[in-house]
């Protein structure tokens, strides 16, 4: 016995269109109706062809997460990036979509491109891109080649057909800073990357940077001490000599997670409490757990970015621009528990 939308519609009593309706836009059908094409799929165990739908209609109710990946696609783990997936895949999966995983896998330290054979085909509706840090000019190139609605996470770019959606960097080094100068800590460190010499950083450490000396300038402290260190260089020498210079700053800020447990890993080879060490940086959603609440830092809003991604495509799969969702979310503050 052959079950398919025919013998679906023979057995509720009703057209092969409205059984094709109902699984297309089953709110255009009335209520009874619905209840009767539904209990026969029920009892049938009949699922739709997707697949077969999609070649046709050219509509695939998917979207891939193009993820760059930085070095051995054996060893690379990127823990911050589950959040900005749930965001995403949480709205697309309430408008009927699903996210698709995509990784492109970037080699170091010649930065060659391997590119998976999703972008060989058509095979979804839009592109969420997630760049890590520096994005290659090719990875734009082919994304451009499969003219779908596309948009980037945490991601700047210089190009105005590219759109991307950042993080508002400066507000959330504006809490951090009028809560240091609260505390009396107006001499303050940094350690980050080198965004003068390297043509591969991220915007962000260059955004940061510059908000927390004009914060700091605004409201009477100093950036007194800055270290910065190059893509692929060791943290911990660098790490080594602020700890020596321990007295010459009131507060050490990082740029995130990797030179904070750096400078927290030497304090603890010197046998120094890595809690007399005042230290506050930047941090993905994944850190936000109890083993961190000895810490001030700022929680970048990773799953809003996804959402908002989300939305934005959405936006432009019905015709709609969707700039209301380009806009920049602000971190917000997490201050450390007194102990």
């Amino acid at each position: 016995m052959l079950v398919n939308q025919k013998f679906i519609a023979e057995r509720a009593g009703v057209s092969q269109k409205t059984v094709s309706l109902y699984f297309q836009k089953p709110e255009r059908i009335a209520e009874q109706t619905r209840e009767r094409i539904g209990e026969v799929v029920r009892q049938y165990n009949y699922l739709p062809n997707l697949a077969a739908r999609s070649i046709r209609s050219r509509k695939f109710n998917r979207i891939a997460c193009v993820v760059m990946q930085y070095g051995d696609r054996t060893k690379v783990i990127h823990p911050h990036l589950m959040a900005y997936l749930n965001g995403a895949a949480s709205e697309l999966s309430a408008a009927g979509y699903s996210l698709v995983f995509e990784p492109v896998y970037v080699s170091q330290p010649d930065f060659k491109v391997h590119f998976p054979e999703f972008f060989d085909s058509i095979s979804v509706d839009g592109v969420i891109g997630i760049p890590g840090s520096w994005i290659p000019p090719e990875i734009d190139e082919r994304v451009r080649r499969l003219e779908l609605p596309t948009v980037w996470l945490n991601r700047r770019s210089t190009d105005s057909e590219v759109n991307c959606i950042e993080f508002d960097e400066a507000s959330g080094v504006r809490q951090l800073v009028r809560h240091l100068l609260k505390q009396g800590r107006r001499r303050v460190a940094w350690f980050g990357p080198d965004f003068s010499a390297d043509t591969t950083f991220h915007y962000s450490a260059r955004d940061r940077y510059a908000a927390l000396g004009a914060e700091l300038t605004a409201g009477g402290g100093a950036l007194v001490l800055s270290s910065f260190a190059r893509v692929g260089e060791r943290l911990a020498g660098k790490a080594g000599e602020l700890a020596r210079r321990r007295d010459e700053f009131d507060v050490l800020v990082c740029y995130n997670f990797d030179y904070r447990d750096a400078v927290q890993w030497m304090l603890i080879r010197q046998e120094t409490s890595p809690l007399g060490f005042p230290v506050a940086h930047f941090a993905s959603s994944w850190e936000e757990r109890g083993t961190y609440d000895c810490f001030d830092y700022v929680m970048l809003p990773e799953a809003e970015l996804g959402r908002r991604g989300a939305n934005f495509i959405l936006s432009r799969l019905q015709g709609k621009t969707g700039e209301e969702f380009l806009r920049p979310p602000a971190g917000t503050l997490h201050i450390a528990e007194q102990r």
